[in-house]
């Protein structure tokens, strides 16, 4: 089994699990109207596969896992009292970590060779999506669009060299639940999934986020 499959399966047992235990009342969205929100949290960005293009090979080095922190943005509309259409950006990224070794950097036919550099990762993601309202204060969303993986190198003498990866296809997928209300604003709690492939490699990206949502 796949990891994109076992994550869609994840969440949608979260989504039934969150639906049968909490109390049903009434729905707080309109048949028409904007819908958005803002959340931020922490994640795991994680690296999976091999490269063969020597562009991306410099991604491969030091930890091919790390944590750190996320945002997610949206903002779309009703098309139906329990549906919204939303255009969504997500972004996760990787703590600074150390190299355990010399990193080598190829600038046109030359290699460069620095020691005590340090790196961090960027997985940005932007998609067309759906929310679908399952229960008055559950809801589930999945789209499909575009992400972006880069590499920034930290090189001795505060030389920051950012390398670019370029872009793969997205599919992002998560459940939330509106723990408080108040007329039209939510604070929800909401886990997230998005992956890509980019450079011949898998870039898989669960977060757990905490936001706010208006309608």
């Amino acid at each position: 089994m796949t990891r994109v499959p076992r994550a869609i399966g994840i969440v949608l047992a979260v989504s039934a699990t969150l639906t049968a235990v909490l109390p049903r009342s009434a729905y707080a969205q309109e048949p028409s109207g904007m819908t958005g929100g803002l959340s931020i949290g922490g994640g795991w960005l994680r690296l999976g596969g091999a490269s063969a293009d020597p562009a991306t090979e410099l991604v491969q080095l030091g930890d091919r896992n790390g944590g750190g922190p996320t945002v997610d943005l949206r903002l779309g509309r009703f098309v139906a009292p329990r549906a919204a259409v939303l255009r969504e950006l997500a972004l996760a990224t990787t703590s600074e970590t150390a190299f355990d070794d010399t990193v080598g950097v190829r600038l046109g036919g030359t290699e460069l060779l620095f020691g005590g550099a340090t790196t961090d990762l960027s997985s940005f993601v932007t998609v067309g999506a759906a929310q679908f309202w399952v229960a008055p204060r559950v809801w589930i969303r999945g789209g499909i669009g575009v992400g972006y993986l880069s590499r920034t190198l930290y090189l001795p003498d505060s030389v920051d060299l950012t390398l670019d990866k370029g872009y793969g296809f997205a599919v992002l997928g998560g459940t939330g639940v509106e723990v408080w209300r108040v007329q039209h604003l939510a604070l929800d709690a909401q886990v997230q999934f998005s992956t890509f492939a980019v450079g011949g490699l898998r870039v898989n990206a669960p977060v757990l986020q905490l936001g706010v949502s208006f309608w």
